[in-house]
């Protein structure tokens, strides 16, 4: 929700962001719209319970946030501020914590024996 957000927010104020960035926001909107889109599509396979969900959701953590860090590192103007430390720290711990709910056996029942055989292959 919160891409879809700034991707609406980016169509707003559209004159004001050319006036301040030093790049076109198109950046901003098109990722604002992949990244909305996917959230929605994980959501709705989350809330069916299918079968890939689980994988989805944690190639889709590791992707986020490698993205995350490319866009911190290349368009922030301070990129290692005071608090770089701490993101990357929890970061980290979250996702430490969405592989490891996602390899607890009740979340493996609940999206079946297929993710289950997965899962035990590799």
């Amino acid at each position: 929700i919160i891409n879809l957000v700034r991707m609406v927010q980016v169509i707003k104020q559209w004159h004001f962001l050319t006036a301040v960035l030093s790049y076109p926001p198109y950046y901003l909107l098109f990722t604002g719209m992949i990244w909305g889109i996917c959230s929605i599509y994980l959501f709705f396979s989350l809330w069916f319970g299918w079968r890939k969900a689980p994988l989805l959701m944690i190639g889709g953590t590791i992707i986020y946030s490698i993205y995350i860090w490319i866009d911190r590192l290349v368009f922030s103007a301070a990129p290692f501020d005071s608090n770089w430390l701490f993101i990357l720290i929890i970061n980290g711990l979250f996702l430490i914590y969405i592989v490891w709910t996602f390899r607890r056996e009740n979340i493996k029942a609940y999206f079946g024996a297929a993710y289950d055989e997965r899962s035990k292959d590799g």
